[in-house]
């Protein structure tokens, strides 16, 4: 039961089968909607460099793609609260997983 996204994060690190199924990926979608207006600019960034960090079958991409591409846009809303080091997160968590989001990177860009 994750109250928060470094609880999240830590939930997703610790456990590596955590992308072998479909119904895991979609409870942990469900938690990130539920957390999604309390998640701070570090618990955003952090949450998608783990995302990016951790190991998932092509079966599950997409649905990480998804996810990723989620909390891109949430950080784009709360932007302004970034730091230097939360966008550098957000923008290379994007790249690593070839996450094309052209909106999140333009105004992350000019932030």
């Amino acid at each position: 039961n994750c109250r928060n996204g470094r609880a999240l994060g830590n939930l997703i690190r610790n456990n590596s089968n955590l992308f072998q199924s479909n119904d895991a990926i979609r409870a942990l979608v469900m938690k990130v909607v539920e957390l999604k207006e309390r998640l701070n600019n570090r618990e955003v960034s952090g949450l998608l460099n783990t995302l990016s960090r951790a190991r998932v079958p092509p079966a599950t991409r997409e649905l990480q793609g998804k996810l990723m591409f989620a909390l891109s846009e949430l950080g784009t809303k709360k932007l302004s609260s970034f730091a230097a080091r939360d966008i550098a997160m957000t923008v290379n968590a994007l790249a690593k997983r070839n996450i094309r989001n052209p909106k999140c990177f333009d105004e992350m860009g000019e932030a």
